[in-house]
């Protein structure tokens, strides 16, 4: 029996519930906080009918099957390439590749009864939206089981996709965030993922104005012709070696010969250090570092040396940005810039993976967010270095400050990537971020002291002001939701006025509901003591209950006119 984290317990509650009031609910998590087990989990408490897993890449599909039958002991069926579902299946469970069910003939043979399948699973629920006919077709082929409910799973999607998620999925059955301002739960704060370490390198050479944007994001050839000039090449590959310092480093390129070429410098500087991983290998000169990623011994074999620290540099073209662990790696290069909030995500996500042994093993498991986060300072890979190069351009370039900063408002996302390209905050994201939020927040104060004598109702201030919190950025899946009746009736017993109660969003009301409890958690002052010290201009923020209740009886004492 798997011993699921607290956070995944709950995830699997979350999903029950939601999916006895939804027909399709998904659920959000970063890289290397165990969706896999999640899904596995819910997938055997599954009371009705068999499942489906579906996703689009081959090791999406062995990966989750290896665990399933680590877990149980059983060979779960596969429909995938060669693999063929049997006519009599044993396993609960089966795992395929979305092209290979997207085929009709395919799909009826693999399941001749659509009422079989009581629960899809789709694992990167992001690939899934509306507009994907292949996913679509192979629900409709099962929707004619009309208790059939569709679970999706998806990584911190890019905010573009979050609205077309919600068009795809009823609900947001569990959200766990890689990082969340107001203390909340979180990856990073839990101590389930290292710390982030940004170095932003400005590149002048790199012209990104001239680059054409296609689809939200910088046209690949284009993107590739730029970064493989020569002295673009020399000016990534210098930093990477110096801040790589030895460790595993993987690095993102933009191109089959942008990759080559890289990996090539690496091996110049130390002989047989470096490899690239591409879809095509070039014909033209001799390129015996460069791996093809379609033959899969190949590709196995590279990577496998690669954890081992046979390789210190895994370059590769968008072959290892899904379905890839290696908590070996300490460095990433992110020689791809994007404009992509989901690309950057997933680059990100292939190096916070914990080291072994070091919060878990077999049989034990630190239990508390300090003593887990205490483990990872301690242990050989305590962060995660992530090199983001930067030219002078009007583009808005995603950095792992925009991953990071999911629920901070765009306005504290902009102050941190400044503070970061100043050199300011040490290079840690979270504590520039959390330094932003900071200042951002004095500027709404100082605002709303301009603007005293004029009637003030902005969100960012009343309620969130009270208690010192920065209004969280909306997703796009909760657009237009209102607060539910349990939260208007919670935030009523903290004290929340009706008529402010009213006023706010559905996750408005979630994020306020997370900073209260914050607060009673640490023993800080209650909304209502903030409520009444900040008439008298009391500086709240660190006040705990009992100072908040002195203060108010001095304050009471001398007439409500002085403390």
């Amino acid at each position: 029996m798997t011993h699921l984290r607290d956070y995944q317990v709950q995830a699997n509650d979350s999903i029950e519930e939601t999916l006895s009031n939804n027909e399709s609910a998904m659920i959000v998590m970063p890289t290397g906080t165990g969706k896999t087990e999640v899904f596995l989990e819910a997938a055997d408490r599954w009371p009705q009918g068999k499942v489906l897993v579906l996703a689009h890449r081959e090791e999406l599909v062995y990966q989750p099957w290896e665990r399933w039958n680590k877990r149980t002991g059983e060979h779960a069926e596969i429909e995938m390439g060669e693999f063929r579902r049997s006519s009599f299946p044993k396993s609960k469970l089966t795992f395929a590749s979305k092209d290979s069910l997207y085929r009709e003939k395919r799909l009826k043979r693999a399941f001749p009864d659509p009422n079989e399948v009581g629960l899809i699973i789709i694992d990167e629920a992001h690939h899934a939206v509306r507009q994907n006919k292949t996913y679509q077709r192979i629900i409709d082929y099962f929707s004619a089981n009309r208790d059939l409910r569709v679970l999706g799973v998806t990584a911190t999607p890019d905010r573009a996709d979050e609205q077309a998620l919600a068009q795809t999925f009823q609900a947001v059955a569990f959200e766990y965030p890689l990082f969340d301002p107001s203390g909340g739960p979180s990856a990073i704060g839990d101590g389930w993922l290292v710390p982030i370490h940004q170095e932003l390198i400005t590149v002048d050479d790199i012209r990104f104005d001239d680059i054409k944007v296609q689809g939200g994001d910088f046209q690949s050839k284009a993107l590739e012709l730029e970064m493989r000039q020569e002295s673009v090449l020399h000016k990534v590959a210098g930093p990477t070696s110096e801040f790589s310092k030895g460790e595993q480093c993987m690095v993102f390129a933009a191109g089959v010969q942008h990759a080559s070429r890289l990996a090539e410098i690496f091996n110049r500087r130390m002989e047989g250090r470096a490899f690239c991983l591409v879809s095509r290998v070039p014909q033209s000169e001799n390129y015996s570092h460069v791996v093809n990623s379609r033959d899969k011994e190949s590709r196995r074999r590279a990577l496998k040396r690669f954890s081992k620290g046979f390789y210190q540099y895994a370059v590769n073209v968008g072959c290892l940005t899904e379905g890839y662990d290696c908590p070996q790696i300490q460095c990433l290069s992110m020689a791809r810039p994007t404009k992509s909030r989901a690309l950057a995500a997933q680059m990100c996500g292939r190096g916070t993976r914990i080291l072994p042994n070091v919060i878990e093993g077999d049989g034990w498991r630190l239990e508390t967010p300090e003593e887990r986060k205490a483990a990872i300072a301690a242990s050989p890979k305590p962060k995660i270095t992530i090199l983001d190069f930067v030219g002078n351009s009007r583009h808005k370039l995603v950095t792992s400050a925009d991953v990071l900063g999911g629920k901070f408002p765009d306005e504290v996302v902009e102050k941190a990537k400044d503070k970061l390209a100043r050199g300011e905050s040490g290079g840690e994201v979270t504590r520039a971020l959390q330094e932003a939020e900071v200042e951002y927040a004095v500027e709404l104060e100082e605002r709303r002291s301009i603007q005293a004598k004029v009637q003030y109702t902005s969100r960012a201030i009343n309620p969130f002001g009270i208690i010192d919190v920065v209004a969280p950025r909306e997703p796009g899946w909760h657009k237009g939701r209102l607060p539910t009746y349990k939260q208007k009736q919670a935030l009523e017993r903290f004290g929340l006025e009706s008529h402010k109660i009213e006023r706010l969003s559905f996750h408005e009301a979630s994020s306020l509901m997370d900073g209260l409890v914050g607060r009673v958690k640490n023993g800080l002052a209650t909304y209502k003591q903030c409520r009444v010290l900040k008439k008298h201009n009391v500086d709240t923020k660190d006040l705990t209950r009992d100072q908040a209740g002195q203060m108010i009886d001095r304050l009471a004492k001398n007439g409500w006119t002085h403390l």
